[in-house]
């Protein structure tokens, strides 16, 4: 007999959360996704300084830090590049202090 008959059968569902990171000329604002469907933002979980530079993420699931490790997955590396380069613009437009 299968284990099926032994009622020891189990389904083992790990979910960790999805985050979105939402970059302004401001600031980060880090929102906790649902666990099942990763689109939908449920709270505000922080908001970091725009000054931070995310960093150059590689691989299929490439790595960012802000007040932690964020993994990346490769379809995102664009946009973060991207708001590092914003970031280069703004500080080079700005008038020296």
């Amino acid at each position: 007999m299968g284990s099926a008959g032994r009622g020891d059968d189990s389904i083992v569902i790990v979910a960790a959360g999805y985050r979105t990171i939402v970059v302004t000329d401001r600031a980060y604002v880090i929102l906790r996704n649902g666990r099942m469907s990763g689109t939908k933002p449920k709270d505000i979980l922080s908001r970091h300084d725009r000054e931070v530079r995310l960093g150059h993420p590689s691989g299929l699931w490439g790595s960012i830090t802000l007040d932690r490790r964020y993994w990346v997955h490769k379809r995102f590396h664009k946009d973060v590049l991207a708001a590092d380069d914003a970031l280069d613009a703004m500080q080079a437009a700005r008038p020296p202090r």
